[in-house]
């Protein structure tokens, strides 16, 4: 990573006794909670006298190794930034420059520490995995074995390429002072200690805006929102995805569709960092081809882990073979090349996989659409992604995320699966594919199905996402949805997802629809609670105050639904004893086993703060 470094506070989280290393790769770009809860952070891991640092391509390891070397070197202290794989061609004096040997030399004169940030088992590795322990071998030698117990080794390495019996055994016998400490209470000998293995957490909310200001300034804020227009957040978990993200903005200024934002992921990805593009033999073409069929491999063998050498750990997860998926023409160099590249992750010590699951499903509809262009046979799609009964034609379900993509495409198979998505799944793209960009008439048929088949089959669980909403949402589609909305004859959670598709598709014009869903008589408690959500933050003045008016005429309310209203409309709209009265209509019996109180303690705390403050 070339940019400038930006201070991101980074946070690592500890990998001892995890019960989910099938996740480890997964958790590095995927926010679980706050950032802080159980995490390390640089103090932690240099008061240690070893760590190793895990992370996935462009997560940051090189960038911040390269800065707090820096910053130690700054506070006076003995610090070496050294790169691994070059101590297989070079004596470590060899690498230095004459500050470095000038650290080194008043390091050996003194009885201090010295701290060695190593940086990149995985390149160590990239010929023979044996390298990593000669390049520990070479600094050996130039440190000598009497200094070892006033070294501090922090290393770095690719998810993948750490195997954490063979390379932690490794490192503790050529470094067995700093993987020990001497027996208590007067014994003899020293006591093994485990080597502090820790993985670098993704980036948050707060870091991604301190990185996007640093690149974009005021611009930022405008930034942000497309992150959150566009649900894009799942992009933006490491700081090679954001800037990304940024050179994304900055050539095109604005994030675009889905599909055009895992375009430009794909070809990031596939390309190799600057450090080792010279020597690369893995064309981009070829590399997409090949990340093609291991999409396909994915989907269609249901199995997301790819097999990667470990002689020292087997695993009983199943798992691909990379060759074989790739075919005789792939030499082993070249698969290893693939798996490299940043679209990948390790979520096992023993197995790799996809860094994105819509990458995936993006990729096999292209293997997919090859394989159409060199004549497979449209019935035959149809048979692999739909199967019909008696019953009806039914939209197989590890492959609907498949057909949404080839439901895009203008060719002939594009608008045959459309139709037979409305036929068979007309709820799909609530959930899946890019909807942006279909036309607003095939919208229409889509809803138009969904509330005829849930009208029909009465009340049934539809899977829905925001993001998803958000996309299929269009202004010409306002007449409609509003009418479902209005439409008291609907099942409730059909006009529930309307209400949904109106809150994260901003449609404005549907609000009026949303004011008469809560004012109707017949409305249960849980539709006027999302119409309620979906007013939030788009009703205007007016529109506020009438819902005031319609608030004040119901009684019996659930304390969900008085909650929401009430957070909704105070202070900025109702007086404290409209306030007051509002929460009088709480059910009584359904107050008492509630904790709506908190919520609404929580709010006035945040919203009634003492102007002097």
């Amino acid at each position: 990573m070339n940019s400038p470094y930006i201070e991101l506070s980074r946070r690592f989280r500890d990998l001892k006794g995890s019960n989910s290393l099938e996740s480890t790769a997964f958790e590095s770009y995927t926010p679980t909670g706050r950032l802080n809860d159980g995490t390390l952070g640089w103090q932690e891991i240099l008061n240690l006298p070893i760590a190793v640092i895990l992370g996935e391509p462009g997560s940051g390891k090189t960038w911040e190794f390269r800065e707090h070397a820096k910053k130690l070197r700054k506070e006076a202290k003995s610090v070496l930034f050294i790169r691994l794989d070059q101590l297989l061609a070079k004596s470590l004096r060899d690498l230095l420059d004459a500050e470095d040997i000038s650290v080194l030399k008043n390091w050996r004169q003194s009885d201090g520490r010295l701290t060695l940030f190593l940086d990149s088992v995985d390149e160590a590795k990239f010929t023979k995995p044996i390298d990593f322990f000669n390049a520990l071998d070479t600094v050996r030698r130039e440190i000598g074995d009497h200094s070892f117990d006033r070294l501090q080794l922090i290393i770095s390495s690719r998810i993948s390429e750490w195997q954490p019996a063979t390379d932690a055994s490794g490192v503790a016998h050529k470094f067995p002072l700093l993987c020990s400490i001497p027996v208590k209470k007067g014994g003899k000998g020293r006591e093994s200690l485990e080597i502090k293995v820790v993985q670098i957490e993704p980036l948050d909310r707060e870091r991604v805006e301190t990185l996007a200001k640093s690149r974009l300034g005021a611009q930022a804020t405008a930034f942000l929102n497309a992150l959150d227009e566009h649900f894009a957040w799942d992009f933006a978990r490491r700081p090679v995805d954001v800037i990304g993200l940024l050179n994304f903005w900055t050539r095109n200024g604005r994030l675009g569709s889905l599909g055009e934002l895992i375009e430009f992921e794909i070809q990031e990805c596939l390309r190799e960092s600057p450090e080792r593009e010279v020597g690369d033999s893995l064309k981009p073409e070829v590399g997409r081809n090949g990340a093609q069929s291991l999409a396909a491999a994915v989907v269609f063998c249901r199995k997301f882990n790819f097999r990667v050498p470990d002689g020292s750990h087997l695993s009983s997860t199943p798992a691909m073979d990379v060759p074989a998926c790739l075919g005789p023409l792939w030499s082993a160099k070249q698969c290893n090349t693939l798996l490299s590249r940043a679209l990948f992750d390790s979520p096992s010590y023993g197995h790799i996989r996809f860094h994105h699951r819509r990458i995936v499903e993006y990729l096999a509809a292209e293997w997919l659409t090859q394989r159409l262009k060199e004549g497979f046979a449209l019935v035959d799609l149809e048979d692999l992604l739909f199967t019909k009964s008696r019953h009806g034609i039914f939209l197989r379900p590890s492959l609907a995320p498949v057909a949404a993509w080839l439901a895009l495409s203008e060719e002939t198979w594009g608008k045959q699966i459309r139709q037979l998505i409305i036929e068979a799944d007309p709820s799909l793209f609530f959930r899946a594919g890019d909807a942006s960009k279909l036309c607003s008439n095939y919208r229409r048929e889509l809803m138009e199905a969904f509330c005829e088949k849930s009208r029909a089959s009465g009340s049934i669980w539809t899977e829905v996402e925001n993001d998803s909403l958000r996309r299929l949402a269009d202004p010409s589609l306002s007449d409609y949805v509003s009418s479902i909305v209005r439409d008291q004859s609907q099942p409730d959670h059909v006009r529930e997802i309307m209400l949904r598709l109106i809150r994260h598709g901003r449609m404005h014009d549907c609000l009026d629809a949303v004011l008469d869903a809560i004012q109707a008589p017949s409305s249960s408690d849980d539709v006027r609670i999302y119409a309620v959500a979906a007013l939030r933050n788009l009703a205007s003045p007016p529109q506020l105050k009438r819902l005031a008016a319609i608030a004040a005429t119901l009684s019996d309310i659930r304390p969900e639904l008085a909650v929401h209203i009430a957070t909704l409309l105070y202070p900025s709209t109702i007086l404290p004893e409209e306030l007051e009265a509002l929460l009088r209509n709480i059910n009584p019996e359904i107050a008492r086993s509630s904790t709506f109180t908190w919520y609404l303690i929580k709010h006035f705390e945040e919203k009634l703060v003492p102007e002097a403050s």
